[in-house]
């Protein structure tokens, strides 16, 4: 299990507690891995060597969940998803706004669905990818202390209150090339 503490600001012991007693139930070995935001990559990817699990419960949000599947690029593992941070776009998408029992149901019983990626400029993205405006919010929401609905509230006014100029965007696609005139532009994946 990969937990991000800090995701959606709340209590996250909820989580873990009902995914290792669904562990213990299931008679499967529990491995918990909390996400400090230093190398949280390479350390899942040493983790998945060691023990070779078959399936990874994720509680957190997109990002989390984005982290963890980069890490498993290449591996052979079903990512079971506990929505559990302020951005849950890809939860959502997938139909998994439902009761904890029922996700860690999912996450423990089912065989999983492959989706797709965006790669955008070599970057993963398996929800949305923003330019502009909605870029610069994240950043600012990263760089904050204050966390969930409010954070971003916070973050939001500051950012409008700096807004950066339009930008010309050229947007190349089905051999047709568009230009225009942006100050965000939201790329999906759902």
């Amino acid at each position: 299990m990969v937990v991000n503490l800090v995701s959606g600001g709340i209590d996250k012991s909820k989580f873990i507690k009902a995914t290792k007693s669904f562990a213990v139930q299931k008679k499967r070995q529990f491995i918990l891995y909390i996400t400090s935001g230093v190398d949280d990559i390479s350390k899942i990817q040493e983790l998945y060597l060691t023990h070779k699990p078959d399936r990874i419960s994720i509680a957190g949000g997109d990002g989390t969940i984005k982290m963890v599947a980069e890490a498993m690029e290449d591996q052979n593992v079903i990512l079971g998803i506990l929505p559990a941070g302020f951005t849950i776009g890809l939860a959502t998408e997938l139909d998994l706004m439902r009761t904890m029992v029922e996700n860690l149901f999912i996450a423990f019983n089912n065989e999983g669905h492959e989706i797709d990626s965006v790669f955008i400029n070599g970057k993963r993205s398996m929800h949305l990818s923003d330019l502009g405006l909605n870029t610069v919010l994240i950043k600012n929401y990263e760089k904050s202390d204050v966390r969930g609905m409010w954070g971003y509230a916070l973050q939001t006014i500051t950012t409008l209150i700096h807004l950066e100029e339009p930008f010309l965007a050229t947007i190349e696609a089905n051999k047709k090339t568009v230009e225009f005139i942006a100050r965000m532009i939201v790329i999906a994946n759902a």
